[in-house]
């Protein structure tokens, strides 16, 4: 593959590279890849949020509108959400519960869902704060490796087995997975939700990409299910990582049965994280008018990732299956001698994301590449990684 089957002539690259980091001074992915080398980890998207946000969400903050959220506020943001998921995953959330972001979300639900010193599930690899949270909490993991042969997808027997094994009383599940990108299927879900109602788990489903899959692909929330393992499930969610909105911050919990609901409102409300009005303003607006900038994005995505797969066939020395989800790609390198993959890459000019940053130990031959940039920077990240040695 030459430079200009990428598509781009390494000035236009270097350019657009130029302006997308002057764009962002506020961006810690932009600010820890400093130049000349060119950010591909942590997942944030390079992309203008919806002009109909940025424009409310200016309009706010021009006028000075910006103290504590209203009741009103609350109400929009939660029927916006209840219209889209109808409209989406053909699910009406039975409620919500606002939280500051999902990790704080994460984070309430282990400390009020389950006892200090539990063990908690968690496959592997996994997002980072899914391995680092839980022991700051007084818990402990409980790893469940996810093979590459069967595809990253969750295999209820070795999980059902390491559920009885450890006594665990929770399990988190990422759908869309991150970082493998893999989308449970209905059928999936209810494999695991058996295995759950048995092992008597609370289900802890972090469903943050939910909206950003790859063609042909159907989020299904796990507490939509029928299934009496909803009754101790929550889902966890957002429209951060939908429209590019992570610094405004505002997530939500939706409890499967009202009594895991009236234990986590029993927390003291300043526990619980409070959303913040840009935060909700920004999610309501994006649920009630973003779908065709949703559409647009998913097209933008879905060929970053074809690009950068099918350079990575046409190498030797790195190999990726294709994502059904999420912008991220999780790569396996060859051949390092002595290095990891990250090491590998950001000689080559990239940053990434650490493979065993996302287990206990191991997966140092992987890396995540983040593609939701520029097709001029996902060239110069397939030129730098797959073509040229730096």
């Amino acid at each position: 593959m030459t430079t200009r089957e990428l598509g781009f002539p390494a000035p236009e690259r270097l350019a657009v590279i130029a302006a997308v980091r002057a764009r962002r001074p506020l961006s810690v992915k932009w600010e820890l890849a400093p130049h000349p080398l060119v950010p591909a980890w942590v997942a944030d998207m390079d992309f203008l949020p919806p002009e109909v946000v940025r424009r409310e969400v200016g309009d706010a903050v021009a006028r000075g509108d910006v103290g504590y959220s209203s009741g009103s506020l609350e109400e929009r943001y939660g029927a916006a959400w209840s219209n889209w998921s109808k409209a989406r995953y053909g699910h009406v959330p039975r409620e919500l519960i606002t939280v500051e972001d999902v990790l704080g979300g994460l984070a309430l639900s282990i400390e009020t869902l389950t006892d200090p010193g539990a063990r908690i599930l968690v496959p592997v690899p996994s997002y980072p704060p899914f391995l680092s949270l839980p022991p700051a909490l007084g818990r402990e993991v409980e790893p469940v490796v996810l093979e590459p042969e069967q595809g990253f997808r969750i295999d209820p027997d070795r999980l059902e087995a390491a559920a009885r094994a450890s006594g665990a009383q929770a399990l988190i599940v990422c759908n869309p997975h991150n970082p493998t990108g893999v989308v449970l299927s209905a059928g999936e879900l209810t494999a695991i939700a058996e295995v759950a109602l048995r092992c008597n788990l609370v289900v802890i489903a972090d469903e943050i990409h939910a909206d950003l899959l790859r063609a042909g692909r159907q989020h299904v929330p796990f507490v939509s299910l029928d299934h009496p393992a909803v009754e101790r499930a929550v889902s966890l969610s957002a429209a951060t990582k939908t429209f590019n909105i992570a610094g405004l911050k505002a997530a939500h919990i939706e409890p499967g049965a009202g009594e895991l609901s009236a234990r986590l409102r029993r927390v003291e409300p300043h526990r619980r994280g409070v959303a913040s009005p840009l935060g909700l303003l920004a999610a309501a607006v994006g649920w009630e008018a973003g779908g065709d900038w949703l559409t647009m994005t998913n097209e933008r995505l879905d060929e970053n990732i074809a690009r950068t797969v099918e350079a990575c066939a046409r190498t030797a020395h790195a190999s990726t299956t294709s994502p059904e989800g999420t912008y991220l790609l999780w790569v396996q390198v060859d051949g390092l001698a002595g290095e990891t993959a990250a090491q590998w890459a950001r000689r080559r000019g990239v940053v990434v994301s650490a493979g065993e940053t996302f287990a206990p130990s191991g997966w140092t031959d992987w890396m995540r590449l983040n593609l939701a940039t520029e097709p001029e920077v996902v060239s110069e990240i397939i030129h730098r990684l797959f073509e040229v040695e730096v």
